[in-house]
């Protein structure tokens, strides 16, 4: 009777736990759906096409390759290029068109990079010396460089000088020397660019004092003669933003003297989560870049947002740690109060938006009050 009883003691649990795996894999289930669909509603990544920027409207202007940039054996590649549209496309230029680095005759892909703007504009793919010996690359091959629009803008086929553009590296494009000698000649080349770019937006990007005094945003401040580098809207455009990919981030950690105002002046304190604070929480900031091109990547081969497409990743996660929770403690709501730290990390990470968490904890406080005035907490 004791054996007897045991076993069906038993055999109510494994159906106790089985049913609530099978409940479990449901909500799973419907996370994913409840995500795709809020999807449609906050990610950037439009749900139509735009007009190709027709023929010479789309060029890379020219590529240049670095090497010992950062530390010895890495490899940077500097690329100018040209979106030219009459009237700007609604949307970011990040979201419609994208940079490809591939071996010599496009056999194999070696990277990605969002472009960061339309118009005449600076772009960059950095490959430490890791990647560089990993991928099997070695200096003064003619790798192929290619920008082309991504699956969300154009649904119809990619075509030469319509809505992409191609160009091999050539031998001559190579600049790798010792490590001070190569930094310079990146400087040397980038302050070209930016020269050519101030011309064509009629803009100011770079320094032109040649007295004691320099403007960096609304401030007047003290520097050595002569005062040379980037202004401050050049460095914002090579630096990047928090809501705004780089064309080249951290490049000042490698080349301080060009970006010698950006610290003149620097109040850590002056820091304030204000209304701003959402624009803040960006991946490239804070998950890095290699992470944001590989969802950049992933986004551009199914057509969405590189945000989406790391929000997706990251929902899977939360939802398999909540079924987890739930199989073994039967609690549904200690799954659901247990994995917000895991959503909390993500809109840190910029990866959840944070109008989803604002959706998800009324909906987890309701949940809470059904629990507590309805049913009694379980």
């Amino acid at each position: 009777m004791t054996a007897s009883r045991f076993h069906l003691t038993t055999s109510c649990l494994t159906q106790s736990k089985s049913t609530r795996l099978r409940t479990a894999a449901y909500c799973l289930l419907a996370v994913l759906l409840f995500t795709v669909a809020i999807g449609f509603f906050v990610s950037p990544s439009p749900a139509y096409a735009i007009a190709d920027p027709g023929a010479g409207n789309i060029t890379i202007e020219s590529v240049g390759a670095f090497g010992n940039i950062k530390e010895q054996g890495d490899m940077l590649f500097l690329i100018s290029y040209k979106i030219k549209y009459a009237v700007l496309p609604v949307g970011n230029a990040s979201d419609f068109f994208g940079f490809y680095a591939y071996k010599p005759g496009g056999t194999e892909l070696l990277g990605f990079y969002p472009a960061i703007d339309y118009g005449y504009r600076l772009t960059s793919m950095y490959f430490d010396a890791n990647a560089v010996m990993l991928r099997g690359m070695v200096t003064k091959e003619q790798y192929r460089f290619k920008i082309a629009g991504t699956p969300a803008g154009f649904s119809g086929n990619l075509t030469e000088g319509i809505n992409m553009a191609t160009q091999d590296l050539g031998v001559g494009d190579w600049y790798v020397y010792d490590q001070k000698t190569s930094r310079a000649a990146l400087e040397n080349r980038i302050l070209s660019i930016m020269a050519k770019i101030q011309t064509y937006d009629n803009a100011t990007y770079l320094l032109q004092a040649t007295t004691d005094t320099k403007i960096l945003s609304a401030t007047v401040q003290d520097c050595a003669v002569p005062c040379s580098g980037l202004y401050w809207s050049g460095q914002t455009m090579i630096l990047g933003t928090t809501s705004q990919f780089g064309a080249i981030p951290n490049l000042n950690n490698v080349l301080p003297d060009m970006f010698e105002g950006t610290v003149q002046g620097f109040d850590i304190t002056t820091t304030k989560y204000g209304d701003t604070y959402a624009a803040s929480l960006t991946m490239a900031t804070k998950l890095g870049i290699p992470f944001t091109n590989a969802f950049a990547g992933i986004g551009t081969y199914f057509g969405i947002s590189t945000q989406w497409a790391a929000g997706i990743f990251w929902s899977i996660i939360m939802s398999i740690a909540a079924m987890i929770i739930f199989v073994y403690s039967g609690n549904s709501l200690a799954a659901m109060i247990l994995v917000l730290p895991l959503l909390l990390m993500g809109n840190w990470l910029g990866i959840i938006p944070l109008v989803i968490t604002f959706v998800l904890t009324i909906l987890l406080v309701m949940y809470m009050g059904y629990h507590i005035y309805l049913r009694g907490m379980v």
